[in-house]
């Protein structure tokens, strides 16, 4: 095994020093313990009975968390992807919800958007979660829509109508969905229908940012 070279790691250190990817402090992790101390801790959030989605659970407040949401997606500080899964599969396993059976699904972008931003946010939150659980092609994005802000809960329900679709293995299986948020919860349960809809069993959501 070839080891690690020092002095290779100190001339990146040099040229892309460690920093806080919310407030940039240097010499700091993805996430520094001041930014980390503004966060609130939420866990479950109570939806009205839709009969798709089982259960609803995040990680801190969308109030609180909104600076560590908007630095991974529109800054790319990717780096935060990894910070964040880690306390979502925490509180999966807190909570009981992730088993061994369950599948771990991140909820799909269109290719258009994937694009335009280069990645998708809910995929590198899935990536701290034991590989042979995810399957990230599950589920598709089929149809490009406006961004969801701005819209009025109405709005957002007929913005990703129809915008899904999933793989015949969803039969019978239990899932978590995974996003970064859940705001008015169209998109989770738009999601869920389609899931539900493809045969799946149950469909719990499981978010980094909720209210």
């Amino acid at each position: 095994m070839v080891g690690q070279n020092p002095f290779a790691e100190f001339l990146l250190d040099l040229l892309y020093p460690p920093k806080c990817g919310v407030c940039g402090l240097l010499g700091e992790t993805a996430l520094c313990d001041t930014c980390r101390k503004m966060l609130k801790p939420l866990g479950p959030i109570t939806i009205p009975p839709n009969g798709v989605i089982e259960q609803v659970f995040a990680v801190h407040t969308y109030r609180t968390a909104f600076p560590v949401v908007q630095a991974l997606k529109y800054r790319r500080t990717t780096s935060l992807g990894v910070v964040m899964g880690r306390e979502l599969v925490d509180l999966a396993n807190e909570t009981g919800l992730l088993q061994p059976h369950s599948v771990v699904v991140p909820v799909p972008i269109h290719e258009r958007r994937r694009f335009e931003r280069g990645f998708n946010q809910a995929e590198k939150l899935t990536r701290a979660f034991p590989a042979h659980m995810v399957d990230a092609d599950l589920m598709a994005r089929t149809r490009y829509t406006p961004q969801q802000v701005g819209l009025s809960t109405r709005e957002r329900l007929d913005n990703v109508a129809g915008a899904f679709e999933a793989e015949a293995r969803a039969q019978d299986r239990d899932i978590i969905l995974v996003d970064d948020v859940f705001t008015s919860g169209a998109t989770a349960r738009e999601c869920a229908k389609t899931l539900r809809a493809a045969g799946a069993r149950s469909v719990d959501v499981l978010v980094y940012a909720g209210k």
